[in-house]
């Protein structure tokens, strides 16, 4: 898995640099014209304002884990705006961008999950190829299972409860404590374990992991 996609930490990573520097450009262009008089001093304040404004929503939506209803509508309005006089058309944004301030929850568009998501299909393939004792025959089918969900919603195959093992149980539950803990992520900080285990307890009752395995875990560290 690239780099770049397994540690994005923002929607937008430097892309927020590329429009801050084209909004920074608008408004020189508008200020040239105010200076040429082809648009008045309340128009030009106007637009500064705007331009402000949709930038310090960009900030935000950026750096959030979840796109709010209220934040998606400003930024669909925001998405109509170009700077535009004499023919010289310019949007506000790239469609790229769009797709990227719009990731309803993470920092992954749809295009980059699938390709986070390959890596348990490429363990698969790898881990196929190792000659395993037989203690440790199932040891393949256990990792490529560790981001199924009991209740049928995870991947690649979208296992149910019944499907899934113990120890792939123990594996997404330990898979899932790591990413919130971990202190070695470029893309996140840890949170507190107290917020880690709410999240699983979370996670459990809506049927993705197994409680009693989240109560042992929280028990044993």
């Amino acid at each position: 898995v690239p780099t770049k996609v397994m540690n994005k930490a923002t929607k937008l990573e430097e892309k927020l640099g590329d429009i801050q520097n084209r909004f920074q450009i608008f408004n020189l262009k508008y200020k040239i014209l105010l200076l040429k008089n082809k648009i008045s001093e309340n128009e030009y304040r106007e637009l500064i304002k705007r331009i402000s404004d949709v930038l310090a929503l960009v900030t935000e939506v950026n750096n959030a884990g979840f796109l709010e209803t209220k934040q998606e509508e400003e930024l669909k309005k925001a998405f109509q705006y170009e700077f535009n006089f004499d023919g010289e058309c310019i949007p506000y944004f790239t469609e790229e961008e769009k797709d990227e301030l719009l990731i309803k929850k993470g920092t992954l568009t749809e295009k980059e999950r699938t390709v986070m998501e390959s890596h348990v299909e490429m363990t698969d393939r790898i881990l196929k190829k190792v000659h395993f004792n037989s203690c440790y025959k199932d040891v393949a089918k256990w990792a490529v299972q560790h981001h199924e969900c009991l209740n049928g919603r995870g991947y690649p195959r979208q296992l149910t409860a019944e499907e899934l093992s113990l120890e792939a149980r123990i594996l997404a539950v330990a898979d899932i404590c790591d990413a919130l803990l971990a202190t070695d992520r470029p893309y996140k900080k840890p949170i507190p374990r107290e917020k880690a285990f709410l999240i699983m307890r979370d996670m459990a009752e809506k049927g993705n992991i197994d409680s009693k395995l989240v109560e042992y875990l929280e028990k044993c560290i």
